[in-house]
């Protein structure tokens, strides 16, 4: 499943990139402990479902409830059946 978080992760960051510009969101994402992220958004490292959900709540500080909704539409074609997300997605 964390191949599955790397995706997620990665998609959040990239529409963030388009939203707010790569400088800033790459600034937010990169709050994240152990998120490694190259400059065109692609999370490098692996991730848990606990740095998944930090950058998730990191997001979330950005934007509030309009950043949900963003994040939810940039991962809704990605997550598998069954997945578990943090709260703030579900």
């Amino acid at each position: 499943m964390a191949a599955d978080y790397d995706k997620l992760s990665t998609a959040i960051i990239q529409r963030f990139i388009q939203m707010l510009g790569a400088t800033e969101a790459l600034k937010q994402a990169r709050r994240v402990p152990r998120l490694e992220v190259a400059p065109d958004g692609t999370v490098l490292s692996a991730v848990s479902l606990m740095e998944f959900s930090m950058l998730v709540r990191q997001f979330k500080s950005v934007g509030g409830s309009i950043s949900v909704y963003f994040m939810k539409s940039a991962i809704a074609p990605l997550v598998p059946s069954g997945m578990i997300l943090p709260e703030e997605l579900r």
